[in-house]
């Protein structure tokens, strides 16, 4: 019988190795520490849709969640780490692109 990984436990092996906590995907999941902790402990049921945003969030696909093998694991923590910096540089002018968007809504709005 193979031991498999519970999807909970793939999620939070890619989660370390990108440098995310929990904290930080809970945000951007809009969801407490704590309900994001139950996820990765397999406490709570995960939603196709949950396990997307989750994906997105990880900037990997589901299928790459699911293949995770913790023996095959790749640890090149350099390259994770300039990857990580990108992908919150680009949800930074993201974000800035949504607070123009609001301010230029609210200024048309009064």
């Amino acid at each position: 019988m193979k031991n498999e990984l519970a999807i909970g436990e793939k999620i939070r092996l890619i989660r370390i190795f990108k440098g995310f906590s929990q904290e930080s995907i809970s945000f951007c999941l809009g969801i407490s520490q704590q309900a994001y902790h139950k996820i990765e402990k397999g406490q709570t049921a995960l939603t196709n849709e949950r396990l997307e945003s989750i994906a997105e969030i990880l900037e990997v696909k589901v299928v790459e969640i699911e293949s995770v093998n913790s023996l095959a694991f790749p640890m090149d923590r350099e390259k994770t780490k300039e990857c990580r910096v990108d992908a919150i540089e680009e949800k930074l002018i993201k974000l800035e692109e949504l607070v123009d968007s609001i301010t230029k809504r609210l200024e048309i709005a009064s």
